[in-house]
């Protein structure tokens, strides 16, 4: 599935939409005075009164998020640090019986079906499987009026595997851009 994912000027959420969506969906980021809330708080529809599907902790001075999604299990994902960054995380997932391990790293090579990278960009990522490196993931950057860029999951592994997907995605942007 392809997600596309807007972020309107002067908003604190992001609009993400697809193909296979009946409903687009928010993704609302705090605001910076409310130190006691969600980072980011992934919404069933297009407002703020939707029910909550996932949401995400980033404690004060910290460099590990955390996420609630789902199966009311909380998740963390760390940076590592070594030949290039890698953000690692992992969850139970139900068609792999058992817990998988995933790591975010950025990419200059590989693109949303349809869409080229600049070898000079910097805000694309790949999703990897850490136990056999397969890509399950791609984001591919943007540059626009309102646009963040496009996430293609390759995978299908349940509602909540997209979901964690599109947190860990969204946590990574935001704090490595000028989000917010």
């Amino acid at each position: 599935m392809i997600y596309t994912i807007d972020k309107p000027i002067w908003k604190r959420n992001f609009v993400i939409s697809a193909n296979g969506l009946k409903t687009p969906r928010l993704v609302r980021l705090r605001s910076a005075s409310a130190k006691n809330t969600p980072l980011l708080a992934l919404h069933a529809g297009l407002d703020s009164l939707s029910p909550v599907l996932a949401t995400t902790h980033l404690p004060f001075l910290s460099r590990r998020f955390y996420f609630l999604v789902g199966n009311g299990r909380w998740e963390c994902m760390d940076t590592v640090f070594g030949p290039g960054p890698r953000h690692c995380w992992s969850m139970d997932l139900r068609c792999r019986r058992g817990r998988a391990s995933f790591a975010w790293k950025r990419t200059r090579s590989l693109a949303v079906d349809g869409m080229t990278v600049s070898a000079w960009s910097q805000g694309n990522w790949k999703l990897v499987d850490d136990d056999d490196g397969r890509v399950l993931a791609v984001f591919t950057n943007q540059h626009g009026c309102g646009r963040c860029g496009r996430l293609q999951i390759n995978v299908d592994y349940g509602p909540d595997f997209d979901n964690m997907v599109l947190m860990t995605l969204l946590a990574l942007y935001c704090c490595l851009s000028t989000v917010g």
